[in-house]
């Protein structure tokens, strides 16, 4: 790495450069690879350090008194600096906060160049874990002896940045040469420094002759359809009960592998009717408690009785956590032992996948932008070393999402076998090789209806099917079953035909020059047409938001569209935008339709992807006026959108199914075998009826239905807490500053009493919002750290920074209420701030209510409250995940003891008992419980 650069790194108060202050500067001057001089000073902010700064650098306030000022080192810094670039991992926060230093506003920064690790390591690296500075140093050797600070940042940067180039040096000179040509498009800083990369190596190998497209890494091997279904007159051969005990009995097999290994009844329990259902071709309903083992008990009889009769069987979960469990963890734990010889295999939709025919075509854009290219160079490196294709294997953030809908191997752009890289290169196909040779297939929710909806694009045939978490599946099947346009989609519609017209013109004419020329010209004043109606019917919605804003704040709007509403304004724009759109899809579909006939292989494929283009802009139009219809009574329709003072953002409009019980059984049930539902919550007050209504296995005959239910293994009386406050005031019974000031005041107790260590779940991020900034000052006083959901960072991060602090209090809403799994001392107070009742303005909820109303059937009883119930379990769940976590769940909705409901609530707890009581009493007897020795 030839030149002289400047390694920075500052540790500060915060993230905005106008308000927070730099309380520690680092930085190293590099000359062609090798340091030449450092500098380092602690800086006082004039305030006392917030508790994240302080726990995240190990910097104290007593270690900032006899500091500086940053006025008093500033000239050091500048002068250090000079004109040399400046280098380090996300470099543009510290160039920031020098700049607002000196007085300047981040509209003017200091003008030295920036060279950016994160970018270079997100091109070099593209496949690791994360793109954080330790995860890179550690992958690339560099010593990092200390995080957080700001010397040690700065070296492991400047030293990383030595690596990273190094790295670059070894790729193949086409490798190279695409990489220069697309960073030059994307005006990165690290052109120049690749392009000397690449002059070198080029001198270097002189005589070789260079190709001029990047190779593609080959399969590892070539997988052929040699997975055949048994299909024979004797029907399925049944797996013996007692071959399932003989691997989860108390000295079964499982034992012998498993260190600690813990027998759980429940488990084999669980595992024997599952079993039973397989034999029997019967529907399953298990609710197994949190600790059984549920994902063990469907899987071991899944493995047998799909190897013993050649069939498949889907597993099929609603979050990724638990598909990683299945993947990384049960699955290589069942292939461990002697005799189980199976393959799985997991599944994931089209969109997950690049598609190498769209690909090509993007690199070979003369038009793409800058952000495209600088994307398209992390993909170039990638597909060297990708066998998958899969894009879980990049990190993704901010626009890569919507960039990579440009070259995934989505439906609606895939030619089929017309395309030249079909059958052997295909990443799809690559994946749906190995389903055939599969027993056990994973996939999801979402793959398992998209699949139903697409006629199984993706999913080999299959007879038996297990969803766990199912107390998803009327969400997830409601979604997927569902029609949903956005001005995102829109817009990328009409970049694909801009894209694709930009081709065509470059082909010779088929027929007389002039008439093609026009027919091109026609093409581009139709999509100016198009794009013209588009704003106009995207204003027009926002104005139709805009006045239904409930409040000047409101920056987010939700309205349901119904029969007679006056959504009918919109007529004229919804009518024009649809007729365009098919105007241009069906010129465009003519134009291909040309080409096509002249079959000459490079231009024909244009010509089909002009015509998949035209398909796409087709159904496009065909949902637009769908979801715009609002006159019948089996879909829900909405749009939703953000409304500010600079206009619209994303708006979009949905139409779904409002019942999907009969949806699922016509479409799903009616052809599978067997299907076995899981789940911890299954059951509200004891019973499945309302998961078997909302499901629509009330359709299924009596006797091809079983259910079970299996207790917790874990002893929730000993371990556990139940506390219910009286006390504290209703919403809507005091005036709202009120409430929430009682409610930051008993949060704040209860984690002070806790020493932090606590989850609070609301059900509205409002609520969360401004509790949080009540409380934080006072939890700040007392040395606890107060993590936000969308304020701090997203749920991901939270829950590992939560983990790894000892007192931290974490605030969540919606999605915190299920799936964190944090067990152990780190979490001793879950607080549910009220029982999570659906808002009954929620366009489905409202539709569902008002279905029910019409089959004079009770909505709260039948819908409200069972749904409550079953995520008020979900919540519960978050505090005890072994049978050595000890803890309080405390609720602040004292309607769980006030009405008559409330008791649906407690019946379906795994507790025998709760107490009650004021808040004093409630701290006295929580600090008791958590602290008493037993």
């Amino acid at each position: 790495m030839y030149g002289t650069y400047v390694a920075l790194d500052l540790e500060t108060t915060g993230t905005d450069p106008q308000k927070d202050k730099i309380i520690e500067v680092g930085m190293v001057k590099l000359v062609d690879g090798v340091e030449t001089a450092s500098y380092h000073s602690l800086v006082n902010p004039g305030m006392r350090l917030p508790v994240k700064v302080k726990r995240l650098t190990g910097i104290t306030d007593e270690m900032l008194l006899e500091a500086p000022g940053i006025e008093e080192i500033l000239p050091e810094v500048i002068e250090f600096i000079g004109d040399n670039p400046l280098l380090g991992h996300n470099v543009q926060f510290d160039r920031n906060f020098i700049s607002a230093a000196m007085g300047r506003s981040l509209a003017n920064p200091i003008n030295n160049v920036i060279y950016d690790t994160v970018e270079l390591a997100r091109i070099v690296l593209p496949n690791a874990a994360n793109h954080r500075l330790e995860t890179l140093c550690k992958l690339c050797a560099v010593d990092l002896p200390v995080k957080h600070r700001a010397l040690e940042d700065a070296r492991g940067a400047a030293f990383l940045a030595v690596e990273l180039v190094h790295r670059l040096s070894m790729f193949e000179i086409p490798l190279l040469l695409d990489l220069i040509t697309l960073l030059e498009k994307s005006h990165s800083p690290w052109f120049t420094v690749i392009q000397q990369v690449g002059q070198r190596k080029a001198k270097e190998f002189s005589n070789r002759r260079i190709a001029t497209i990047t190779g593609l890494r080959p399969p590892k091997e070539e997988l052929v359809f040699q997975y055949r279904n048994r299909q024979g007159e004797d029907g399925f051969q049944p797996v013996d009960e007692n071959e399932v005990s003989s691997y989860l009995g108390q000295d079964g097999l499982l034992s012998k592998v498993i260190k600690n290994y813990e027998y759980r009844p429940q488990q084999l329990a669980m595992a024997r009717a599952v079993t039973r259902s397989l034999n029997n071709g019967h529907y399953l309903l298990s609710e197994a408690g949190t600790g059984t083992g549920k994902s063990m008990a469907y899987l071991l009889p899944s493995v047998l009785w799909a190897k013993k009769n050649r069939q498949k069987v889907v597993l099929s979960t609603h979050t990724i956590n638990l598909q990683e469990q299945l993947c990384h963890k049960d699955v290589p734990l069942l292939q461990s032992l002697s005799g189980m010889n199976f393959k799985a295999c997991l599944v994931k939709g089209r969109s997950n996948f690049l598609c190498l025919r769209r690909w090509y075509a993007a690199l070979g854009d003369k038009n793409i932008n800058s952000k495209e290219a600088g994307f398209y160079a992390r993909i170039l490196v990638w597909l060297t070393l990708t066998d998958t294709g899969d894009r879980s294997e990049l990190n993704f953030y901010g626009d890569d999402f919507e960039l990579w809908k440009n070259v995934c191997a989505e439906s609606d752009g895939c030619l089929g076998k017309k395309c030249r890289y079909f059958r052997r290169m295909c990443f799809v196909n690559r994946l749906k090789r190995r389903a055939e040779q599969a027993d056990i297939i994973i996939a999801n929710h979402s793959l398992v209806f998209s699949d139903i909806a697409v006629e199984s694009r993706v999913l080999p045939a299959y007879k038996v099917l297990v969803i766990d978490e199912a107390h998803h599946l009327e969400d997830a099947a409601t979604k997927h079953l569902g029609t949903e346009v956005n001005r995102a989609g829109v817009a990328r519609w009409l970049t694909r035909v801009s894209k694709i017209t930009a081709r065509l013109a470059e082909l010779p004419a088929p027929g007389e020059q002039g008439q093609w020329l026009e027919n091109m010209a026609g093409l581009k004043e139709l999509q100016y047409k198009v794009r013209e109606a588009a704003e106009i019917f995207f204003a027009g919605i926002s104005h139709f938001l805009a006045a239904k804003k409930q409040n000047p704040e409101q920056t987010r709007c939700t309205v349901r569209l119904k029969k007679g509403t006056d959504f009918s304004s919109m007529q004229v724009e919804i009518e024009n935008l649809v007729q365009r759109i098919n105007s241009l899809s069906e010129h465009l579909q003519k134009t291909a339709a040309e080409i096509e006939g002249q079959m000459i292989d490079g231009e024909s494929e244009v010509a089909r992807e002009a015509a998949l283009v035209a398909e796409a802009g087709l159904v496009l139009a065909a949902d637009i006026s769908f979801t715009c219809d609002c006159n019948s009574d089996i879909t829900v329709h909405w749009i939703e959108g953000e409304v500010n003072e600079e206009g619209a953002g994303h708006i979009s409009i949905h139409a779904v199914p409002v019942k999907v019980g009969e949806l699922l059984h016509s479409t799903l049930y009616s052809e599978k075998n067997c299907v076995i539902f899981t789940s911890a919550t299954l059951t509200v007050d004891g019973s499945f009826d309302h998961f078997i209504e909302r499901s629509g296995l009330n359709l299924l005959k009596p006797d091809k239905l079983k259910t079970l239910r299996v207790d917790s293994p874990f002893a929730y009386d000993r371990q556990s807490l139940l506390y219910v406050l009286n006390d504290l005031p209703a919403p809507g019974t005091v005036p709202e500053e009120e409430y929430l000031q009682s409610l930051a005041e008993v949060i704040g107790e209860i984690a002070a009493v806790s020493g932090g260590r606590t989850l609070v779940l609301f059900t509205a991020h409002k609520v969360l919002k401004k509790v949080y900034y009540c409380l934080k000052p006072q939890l700040e006083e007392q040395d606890i750290l107060l993590l936000g959901h969308d304020i701090d960072g997203g749920r991901t991060r939270l829950v590992e920074e939560f983990k790894e602090s000892e007192r931290a209090v974490l605030f969540g809403a919606a999605s915190f209420w299920e799936g964190l799994d944090i067990p152990g001392r780190a979490l001793s107070c879950v607080v549910l701030v009220k029982l999570p009742f659906w808002p009954p303005n929620v366009p489905v909820v409202e539709a569902r209510l008002e279905a029910l109303a019409k089959e004079n059937k009770d909505g709260f009883r039948h819908f409200s409250l069972p749904e409550a119930v079953i995520k008020f379990k979900q919540g519960f769940g978050r505090l005890i995940r072994t049978g050595y976590d000890r803890g309080a769940v405390i609720i602040l909705d004292k309607r769980i003891v006030n009405k008559r409901y409330g008791q649906k609530f407690l019946n379906s707890l795994p507790v025998s008992s709760h107490m009650r009581g004021n808040k004093i009493k409630m701290l006295n007897n929580i600090k008791n419980w958590l602290y008493k020795v037993e």
